[in-house]
């Protein structure tokens, strides 16, 4: 006797996670695709809306996860930005260290940047209710 859609689906879903576990990424691929079918066919089996977008989303999931292991990310391309970055000079750290201390010195203190450290006053706040 066959099983039930969701059933296939949970078992197909869980062999693709136990295979991707252990790096079989042909299996897990097979196995995330056939979780995604037969989560699709379960939706034929109910007519409630909620249950329809939980199978419908569980469906899409695993058609993107099968997807990513099929064609993991490209390597990144080099940009003309990339390579005039790494032409820039290097700096030396205490010439970084001058740098941001004459920024911070040249900056006016702000109100947050007041000398006391406490926390701000509590007093708008209202007493805590006791309960019966």
């Amino acid at each position: 006797m066959e099983s039930a859609p969701l059933t296939q689906a949970y078992d197909h879903a869980q062999a693709a996670s136990i295979a991707t576990h252990a790096s079989d990424h042909p299996a897990a691929i097979t196995a995330h695709t056939a979780a995604a079918t037969s989560f699709a066919n379960a939706a034929s089996t109910t007519t409630s809306p909620e249950a329809l977008r939980t199978l419908a989303l569980l469906a899409t999931h695993h058609t993107t996860l099968s997807n990513l292991l099929v064609s993991p990310n490209p390597p990144p391309t080099i940009t003309d930005a990339d390579i005039s970055a790494d032409a820039e000079a290097p700096i030396s750290t205490s010439a970084a260290v001058a740098e941001l201390r004459a920024k911070s010195s040249s900056t006016p203190p702000t109100a947050q940047q007041s000398t006391s450290r406490r926390t701000p006053s509590t007093t708008s706040l209202p007493p805590p209710r006791r309960m019966p």
